[in-house]
């Protein structure tokens, strides 16, 4: 294990890593929000908020993993998004609100989203580097048979 940069700490990646081995191993795992489906990432957002995973070997299962920061940003809203819904003379209605005041929220714990772009330049770079491991291992292959037979 190699980490650069602001990165989660070797024993939280080590926690990330199992966490990796679940999901799947044929593609680019990529979000914009790691604490949503990896609950301790939650714990350090100015470190790795978003994760782009490229899967290098199917076993054992090596990555290339790239990390980015919490970007927190607010949102403007016309109104409150989860007003209540109440009851009135004409039944189970939403009304309108009562004053034109935008309603703002902050919103943490997410980093800037992948691009496509970026999305298939990692695609491309993980079926890169497993053909140039398969060539490799077809080489130590035939460099073996050769010894063999010599």
């Amino acid at each position: 294990m190699s980490l650069a940069g602001v990165t989660p700490s070797r024993e939280e990646f080590s926690k990330l890593v199992k966490f990796l081995n679940q999901t799947g191993s044929g593609s680019v795992f990529a979000t914009h929000q790691l604490g949503e489906s990896f609950l301790p990432a939650l714990d350090y957002p100015m470190r790795a908020a978003g994760l782009l995973c490229i899967p290098i070997s199917r076993t054992p299962r090596d990555y290339l993993v790239f990390f980015r920061k919490e970007v927190e940003k607010t949102v403007t809203w016309a109104a409150e998004p989860s007003k209540a819904i109440s009851l009135g003379p004409n039944g189970v209605r939403l009304t309108p609100c009562k004053s034109f005041e935008a309603w703002r929220e902050s919103v943490k714990n997410q980093s800037q989203r992948w691009s496509q772009v970026e999305l298939r330049a990692a695609e491309s770079l993980r079926v890169t580097l497993l053909e140039l491991v398969m060539r490799m291992t077809e080489t130590a292959h035939a460099d073996r048979v050769a010894a063999g037979r010599a």
